[in-house]
């Protein structure tokens, strides 16, 4: 499986997250993109749609959107791609530290919810996440593209793209042994998490 990695930002942040984007090139064929001073959706967009039309890239090839204000682990890439699924993210938290809340989503109750209890390892379903660690391959965009309304971003708001892929039949998964910290004041992980409850 051949991946590119599209890293989007409005503006440039720390050295250190922009870094951690370009540190998960791995494989012969992998390429990085980046999409920085315009707003997330129309990088994404972008990104998505280079891998639609580039004959290089086939329907199990994936796009991994990284936002540039968050570290990412160095294997990261490596740890999502070895599961081979549709669509798999790691685990962040909201770039908000007064309301520390997952970006990593279930339905309640027909309502899409941020997890409560965030589990620390393992693989789970999920319903949506957002768009700053996830892998989606191909066939997902391009098929989600077909239903997405015209005059919207397919690559748009993340809860409306998963949620559009769930009704097509495609499952979100999270690898909870992988964690990106958001950059705020601080870099937010589950022990930072935990302190600030």
């Amino acid at each position: 499986m051949k991946v590119l990695v599209g890293v989007a930002s409005a503006g440039m942040q720390y050295v250190e997250t922009i870094r951690s984007c370009y540190w998960q090139m791995g494989k012969n064929g992998d390429e990085i993109v980046d999409s920085f001073n315009r707003r997330g959706d129309i990088g994404r967009e972008s990104f998505a749609d280079i891998l639609l039309h580039n004959p290089k890239y086939d329907q199990d090839d994936a796009l991994l959107l990284l936002d540039a204000d968050q570290k990412h682990p160095i294997d990261m890439l490596k740890k999502l791609r070895v599961h081979n699924l549709d669509m798999v993210c790691a685990h962040y938290y909201a770039r908000d530290a007064e309301n520390i809340k997952s970006m990593c989503y279930e339905r309640v109750d027909g309502v899409l919810t941020p997890l409560k209890d965030i589990p620390k390892s393992g693989m789970h379903k999920i319903d949506a996440t957002g768009w700053g660690c996830v892998l989606v391959k191909k066939k997902v965009i391009a098929a989600v593209r077909e239903i997405t309304p015209e005059g919207v971003r397919t690559m748009g708001t993340d809860l409306d793209f998963f949620t559009r892929a769930g009704e097509l039949g495609y499952q979100l998964w999270l690898d909870a042994d992988v964690e990106s910290e958001h950059a705020v004041t601080i870099l937010l992980n589950h022990k930072t998490a935990e302190r600030l409850k």
